[in-house]
């Protein structure tokens, strides 16, 4: 199966078990690629839909006021 050609959901209902973290670092890894496992750098689109927009901080991006659903 080519990884580049699927989804990837990090998805809890609970809070603080790290489905931030892992989003990110995921999205990091696969755009980054690895040489040893033989995987070419890849396009990667990393959706945040949490209100709190943490997603946006681990990449330094000022957090908006505005949300998802008012877009």
């Amino acid at each position: 199966m080519n990884p580049y050609k699927m989804v990837i959901a990090v998805a809890n209902q609970k809070g603080g078990c790290a489905k931030t973290t892992t989003a990110v670092n995921l999205a990091a890894a696969l755009s980054k690629g690895s040489k040893r496992q033989k995987l070419p750098p890849a396009k990667v689109l990393l959706i945040d839909l949490d209100p709190q927009g943490n997603c946006a901080t681990s990449f330094g991006v000022e957090k908006k006021e505005s949300q998802a659903y008012s877009i």
